[in-house]
């Protein structure tokens, strides 16, 4: 039977986050194109860290919380030698988090959604590949910023440590991949990408 306990009070708190990312990769109709130079592309674990305050409405099991996250994720080339392209951001989650199951008033269950914001701070070119006469290169050029969309389930232990497993879902492109041709001056553009991922994080409340 689920049982419900409403707060008595207003409740602030702040704590640090950290926690992984299991990316998936999607690729724009030009892929196959780039997939003559750069061969496959394979997604790897990345991770995040930072700060993240709740806050919950006086007598509701209403909630929302707020966080700054530095995220890292990545990607490789199957060719050789192996290359990589990494996104470098500043996550900024909102969420609106609902508790639905209260254990002993130990343990709080709790369903949230909410908006991302992410602001890119690694580098604006990364070099991927490029042909045998080095006349040409392959760049991936990520986007300033971006939207995605954050939900999941989550649980606050003893009012300190908090665990959430959510999905992050990308509402648009996070960058570009550019051809660029050395000899004549022209860039291309081949495709663009997107990735959402599987998130699991820990974050401890002071």
């Amino acid at each position: 039977m689920l049982m419900m306990a409403v707060p008595a009070n207003a409740q602030f708190k702040a704590g640090l986050t950290a926690g992984l990312n299991i990316t998936s990769m999607y690729y724009g109709a030009g892929y196959s194109d780039m997939k003559t130079v750069t061969g496959e592309m394979k997604n790897q674990a990345g991770y995040h860290l930072g700060a993240t305050a709740v806050y919950t409405i006086p007598k509701s099991i209403v909630g929302f919380d707020l966080s700054a996250l530095y995220d890292h994720r990545s990607a490789k080339t199957d060719n050789s030698p192996v290359q990589s392209f990494k996104s470098q951001t500043i996550q900024i989650p909102l969420n609106v988090r609902v508790q639905f199951y209260d254990y002993a008033h130990i343990t709080r269950f709790f369903v949230f959604a909410g908006p991302q914001l992410a602001l890119n701070v690694g580098k604006k070119d990364q070099f991927i590949a490029s042909n045998s006469s080095g006349k040409q290169e392959l760049l991936w050029q990520p986007k300033s910023s971006t939207w995605s969309l954050n939900m999941g389930i989550g649980a606050m232990a003893m009012d300190h440590v908090q665990v959430k497993f959510g999905y992050n879902l990308q509402l648009g492109d996070i960058g570009d991949f550019e051809r660029v041709n050395y000899t004549t001056g022209v860039t291309t553009h081949v495709c663009s990408n997107r990735s959402n991922s599987c998130q699991v994080s820990v974050t401890y409340f002071f």
